[in-house]
């Protein structure tokens, strides 16, 4: 028998710097400008520019479209500096924006001209009254 250890899967290695307490300025930024539109865009823009600033090797630089991607992992590190703070006795209340997917007639144009959209509006109603039977 040998007494070799599994392998550990290796951790993703990301090529930014990004952190909760970048995370937690940007966000006080973006809650503290009262000009700008109140959108995650604006506040993706705020946190690229921050984090950029400290990066002082371009291949460390990041952009929105890297931002949207790791979204899910920016909201985990703003989780734990929360809990962070908590802990510190500095409750934050604030949550990061939210990513909206507007729907407007530009896409509503599009579904209608689909030509399974009649049958989807077929079974949407027949859903509705199934709805209305169990109240």
């Amino acid at each position: 028998m040998s007494d070799e250890k599994p392998k550990q899967p290796k951790r993703k290695v990301y090529k930014d710097k990004l952190n909760g307490m970048m995370i937690l300025l940007a966000l006080s930024e973006y809650t503290a400008d009262t000009d700008i539109p109140k959108n995650r865009e604006q506040f993706d823009a705020i946190l690229v520019r921050l984090h950029n600033s400290e990066m002082p090797s371009p291949e460390q630089h990041i952009n929105a479209e890297y931002v949207e991607k790791y979204s899910a992992r920016i909201s985990q590190k703003f989780a734990v500096i929360k809990s962070r703070m908590k802990e510190l006795g500095q409750e934050i209340h604030l949550t990061l924006p939210r990513r909206t997917r507007s729907v407007g007639k530009e896409q509503l144009a599009k579904l209608e001209s689909m030509s399974h959209w009649d049958a989807f509006l077929v079974a949407n109603k027949k859903a509705l009254a199934k709805k209305k039977n169990k109240k």
